[in-house]
């Protein structure tokens, strides 16, 4: 259990960790030699003796997936299997020196991608492990069942009805076709996948299953879809698609290469990431950028819930705004509480899977620094230095030029590095903000997108806040110089639906409660009016009823609504 060592370089010469995971009934060294013969174990005897891999250190990493295990043990889940992952990288080493300096390359078989893509969740969203997470620049899925496999409930049945005292397995039942850990899997890795490079390695052989053969996955199950994903047909079935005959063999062959090809593009890119990082430091202190918008990010992305927030996505005027061809500002308006700044992220993702050159600010009243104009074009200006190295560039020269703007104003800001700046560039940027009603001043916001004028440049606008009288009238103004479309969010039962189903999901466990869930389920989601906090606050009411009698009386006792909160 844990991680292993296969090889590992002198320390100086390491360049490269790739560590290895095993799949459902796998273990740490078995599923990678084929045979039960220890001199095909390809990681440790074969890679370390490859010239463009003599660098690299290679681990494995097992956990207890043994599904023929007898009762009396804990069921555990792939999320624990995950955080076991996270815990050893970050913490078990040795001499051989710890996880993160240098770039991880991840190699996963069957259920240990999806053990893999629910540890880089949790370490994107959890500060401890960040610079693990950021170090993992690549990954192989091998067999990997990404849309789980409808053998997963047979397995699951077999150990349930078993005399020899096997028990059922959490993990076995995630891994079932349509499954909810599947879906939220899905759903949320694609959010942190867009920089990693991809290569998805699918069975393309049955089986053998006790007197049949069976094709376990699919190729579409095996496929995730990304634009950053190579897909690549290995013959062999779904156990031995990661054992090799020989140095020889094609799959082999297959796999290695792509190895290689990541290592050799770690090679090239070293020296201009450590040129481009001192560039973004220096940039990043002369902006005075002192608050990230990603962690407001991730804090939406945690509470918003599988399905929600796509119905934006299908309004005219939202494809309208991401399709046009010229500078473009969408008002996105609704109620308070209404799910705006979830449905802000779930946008921002979006854009960001599709390769769009996205930069965002979540105002936030209250807080001083999350309310300022000036922070958010700071913030904005640092964003496209991220992305962009032509206006990184720029930016550098301005930074020469001996230009101060420590105590410069939002005005100045737009004006001296903003607007002019990009003027001379050409670039396809989309801006989205959310909460432009809780920002210092709304007008001069508007006052500044409305007057973009650069022609080399097309620059959409996405706002959203309540329907403000003094926003509608600076709209109103500013539509004399730039197209500006409004698109009310007023249809959003569904999502609110969606979250009590959620959140009720283990509330009265039993067929015979299933009704009473349905009906309470739908009452709180027509009385809501729409707003979350509502529903949210009185949903945390009824979860902790033991009786039905005190559901109805929660309910009864509490006011439609919430407008008078905002009176």
């Amino acid at each position: 259990m844990g991680l292993t060592v296969l090889h590992a370089p002198e320390s100086k010469r390491r360049t490269v960790d790739i560590l290895f995971i095993h799949g459902l009934g796998g273990s740490s060294l078995r599923t990678w030699y084929m045979n039960g013969d220890f001199d095909f174990l390809w990681p440790k005897k074969w890679l370390p003796e490859e010239p463009d891999l003599s660098t690299a250190r290679i681990l494995t990493f097992g956990y207890n997936a043994n599904f023929a295990a007898r009762k009396g043990r804990a069921s555990l889940t792939i999320g624990d299997f995950a955080n076991d992952l996270l815990f050893h990288m970050k913490y078990n080493y040795d001499n051989d020196g710890k996880m993160g300096p240098v770039p991880i390359i991840i190699v996963a078989h069957s259920m240990g991608g999806l053990v893999f893509k629910k540890a880089f969740i949790h370490g994107h969203l959890d500060d401890q492990y960040q610079n693990i997470t950021s170090s993992i620049k690549a990954v192989l899925f091998t067999a990997t069942p990404h849309r789980g496999t409808n053998l997963a409930e047979t397995l699951s049945r077999i150990l349930t009805s078993s005399i020899f005292g096997h028990s059922p397995k959490e993990y076995i039942r995630e891994l079932t076709r349509g499954s909810t850990t599947i879906d939220e899997l899905n759903d949320t890795f694609r959010h942190h996948a867009a920089k990693l490079q991809i290569f998805s390695f699918y069975e393309t052989l049955t089986t053998p299953i006790g007197p049949i053969n069976v094709m376990i996955l699919e190729k579409h199950s095996s496929l995730l879809g990304y634009h950053n994903e190579t897909p690549e047909a290995l013959m062999a079935n779904h156990h031995d698609v990661v054992k090799f005959s020989g140095q020889d063999d094609p799959n082999y062959r297959s796999v290695l290469g792509a190895l290689r090809s990541v290592v050799s593009t770690f090679q090239s890119s070293k020296v201009n990431e450590n040129e481009t990082g001192k560039a973004l430091e220096a940039i990043k202190e002369w902006l005075g950028v002192v608050r990230s918008p990603e962690e407001d990010l991730a804090s939406l992305r945690s509470v918003r819930k599988t399905g929600t927030c796509r119905r934006l996505l299908q309004k005219h005027e939202f494809e309208n705004w991401l399709d046009s061809d010229m500078h473009h500002i969408l008002w996105a308006h609704a109620a308070p509480a209404s799910g705006k700044s979830v449905q802000c992220s779930y946008i921002i993702e979006c854009l960001q899977l599709q390769q769009k050159s996205c930069v965002y600010w979540f105002f936030k009243d209250g807080d001083v620094q999350k309310r300022s104009l000036g922070n958010m074009l700071r913030s904005v200006v640092y964003q496209l230095a991220v992305e962009h190295g032509s206006f990184r560039r720029a930016l550098i020269q301005a930074m020469k030029s001996g230009i101060r703007i420590e105590n410069a104003d939002a005005r100045a800001v737009w004006r001296n590095i903003f607007a002019s700046r990009l003027s001379n560039i050409s670039l396809d940027l989309y801006l989205v903000v959310d909460g432009l009603d809780e920002s210092e001043s709304s007008r001069t916001f508007i006052d500044l997108i409305s007057s973009i004028n650069m022609s080399q440049n097309r620059i959409r606008v996405l706002f959203f806040s309540r329907p403000l009288s003094n926003i509608t009238k600076a709209v109103q103004k500013a539509r004399r110089q730039i197209t500006i479309t409004e698109v009310a969010l007023t249809d959003n039962l569904e999502d609110i639906r969606l979250m009590a189903s959620d959140e009720m999901e283990y509330f009265l466990p039993g067929e015979e409660f299933k009704e009473f869930k349905h009906e309470i389920i739908e009452e709180i989601t027509s009385r809501s009016q729409g707003n979350f906090l509502w529903a949210s606050l009185t949903l945390k009411m009824v979860v902790n009823c033991h009786r039905r009698e005190d559901v109805k009386r929660v309910l009864q006792a509490t006011p439609d609504g919430m407008d008078r909160l905002y009176d």
